[in-house]
């Protein structure tokens, strides 16, 4: 039996995933528009089914093991036939289009997730069917065409206005807003944006935790706009994982976060980030591949 799926399979926990991916389900207010929504906002089952859609392929397995997946890592696939609901947070169920017989739609509901390997364009898990008690392996394909389309318009954005000269230095879901009709994205919240002027010292207590640059966190004052850049990153990480990447509890965890997973700055690294920062005693961490950042395993 072999199902071809569109939908959200990471389901490892009772609890729903905290995610940073828009909502994407229609919401027509009074209006009669289209609802316009931040990429921090929480979601419906269905529109964080959407968020984080992938390809995923069931394969099923008679003997009791779960199958070899077989998903494509085509980031094209369409989400309009998703379907995702809860049963007591455990069961999920899709509607989706069996890969072999005829070409038609139908739910599939599936329990007891967990993580059995993972690879460059996905991850893949264990679950067992419902209704014939079988077990399959489920891989859930990371890209989203939409992640593309969002990203650019991202990029797009702060290359406008770090060309006028301005540094956003807020960069985060928060600050993004989308239409999931159009899938439009608007750059908003400039409360903390500055003309950056070469040789003029700025403050480095700026910009959200999450998404600070480590020259900020060092103590920078004559940063750049990359800094927006590197905030930008951090929401892209987030639309692909699903949760944050680098989740510091205060300013020094978040550059312990930063070097967990992208390894310890050089000295020459740190005194470019900044030349009047003198402490250098940190530990000696090499820097982790995407590929088990991507798996969430601890790092």
């Amino acid at each position: 039996m072999f199902h071809h799926a569109t939908g959200q399979v990471d389901e490892r926990t009772a609890k729903p995933r905290p995610t940073a991916s828009a909502h994407f389900q229609s919401d027509m207010s009074g209006s009669g528009r289209p609802r316009t929504t931040s990429f921090a906002e929480p979601q419906g089952a269905s529109g964080a089914a959407a968020a984080s859609a992938g390809s995923a392929a069931v394969v099923g397995s008679n003997a009791g093991k779960p199958g070899v997946s077989q998903a494509s890592a085509d980031s094209s696939s369409a989400c309009a036939n998703l379907k995702l609901s809860r049963d007591s947070g455990k069961v999920t169920t899709v509607v989706a289009t069996p890969g072999q017989g005829p070409d038609r739609p139908q739910e599939v509901s599936y329990t007891d997730i967990k993580v059995i390997g993972n690879g460059s364009f996905g991850v893949v898990y264990q679950a067992r069917l419902i209704d014939s008690q079988e077990w399959v392996a489920i891989k859930k394909v990371l890209q989203d065409k939409r992640f593309k389309v969002y990203m650019y318009q991202l990029f797009r954005s702060l290359a406008y206005i770090h060309s006028q000269g301005v540094c956003h230095r807020d960069i985060k879901p928060q600050n993004l807003l989308v239409d999931p009709e159009t899938a439009v994205l608007k750059l908003c919240d400039f409360g903390s944006a500055k003309q950056l002027v070469r040789g003029e010292p700025n403050v480095s207590y700026i910009c959200s935790r999450y998404y600070r640059a480590p020259e900020l966190i060092f103590g920078a004052t004559d940063y750049t706009s990359n800094i927006d850049i590197w905030s930008a990153g951090c929401v892209l990480a987030e639309l692909l994982l699903g949760q944050p990447i680098f989740p510091g509890d205060s300013g020094v965890d978040q550059l312990v976060e930063i070097i967990k997973i992208l390894g310890t700055p050089t000295r020459e690294q740190i005194r470019e980030m900044n030349p009047n920062y003198t402490e250098f005693k940190f530990p000696q961490i090499k820097a982790h591949p995407w590929t088990k950042v991507e798996s969430h395993t601890n790092i």
